[in-house]
């Protein structure tokens, strides 16, 4: 993510990383001399993210309460869902970070899952539903912009799989990677400029941009995006 991330931040950009996993901490500092090579102000903290943006917002609140003047911020948050805890962390922490910046903009990742692959992943894919029902009603008053790619090709709204045989590959996938059919995007109070880009741009280099080593067969992908 911070890879990612890096190209489009200015030098002077202030950028915290947060890591909760001590043994992947020291590998996010070694990548980060080379991702942000020219950036002075970058912090790598070992602590929940979602920990950090609650303190942060409520300083935040703070500041703002007493000044006028507040710096624009995006906030990126792709937990690993792992634990049934963060659904509700991620609707309380969007929630406050959007009561403290007002003039930032909040993208959440998110997997979209088979429903059909086991009893535990059933329950977390109807508990992401749940929880983006939430979201929504939780942000009412700001702008939400959803995209969501399906390599199924199939409804993001149906969390359900054809079976079809021609997803069988020789080489077996692991329980992790099967029960993944595609994933989305949350992206809140995004610039208009920054939705036009994705839709003009973005949307059909990935619909055309296929490795052949690639086991995605791309007649059968989908790409939904709506403001709701």
């Amino acid at each position: 993510s911070p890879a990612y991330v890096a190209p489009y931040l200015d030098k002077g950009s202030r950028v915290v990383l947060c890591e909760l996993h001590p043994s992947d901490i020291e590998t996010l500092r070694e990548n980060s001399k080379d991702i942000f090579p020219s950036h002075q102000n970058v912090q790598i903290q070992l602590q929940c993210g979602f920990g950090f943006l609650r303190n942060e917002a409520e300083e935040r609140m703070e500041r703002v309460a007493t000044s006028r003047s507040e710096e624009l911020t995006m906030c990126l948050i792709d937990p690993p869902y792992e634990h049934p805890s963060e659904y509700q962390m991620i609707i309380q922490g969007l929630f406050d970070a959007t009561k403290a910046f007002q003039r930032g903009t909040h993208i959440l990742w998110y997997p979209l899952l088979r429903d059909n692959i086991s009893e535990a992943v059933t329950k977390k894919s109807r508990a992401l539903v749940k929880a983006k029902s939430a979201l929504k009603r939780c942000l009412i008053g700001n702008a939400i912009y959803e995209i969501e790619m399906d390599i199924n090709g199939r409804s993001p709204e149906k969390n359900n799989c054809d079976g079809d045989a021609s997803e069988s590959q020789n080489k077996p996938r692991s329980r992790r990677h099967s029960s993944l059919r595609g994933c989305g995007l949350m992206l809140v109070n995004p610039e208009d400029s920054v939705v036009e880009y994705l839709e003009a741009d973005v949307f059909p280099a990935i619909m055309e941009a296929h490795p052949s080593s690639s086991n995605i067969d791309p007649r059968r992908m989908r790409i939904a995006s709506q403001w709701v």
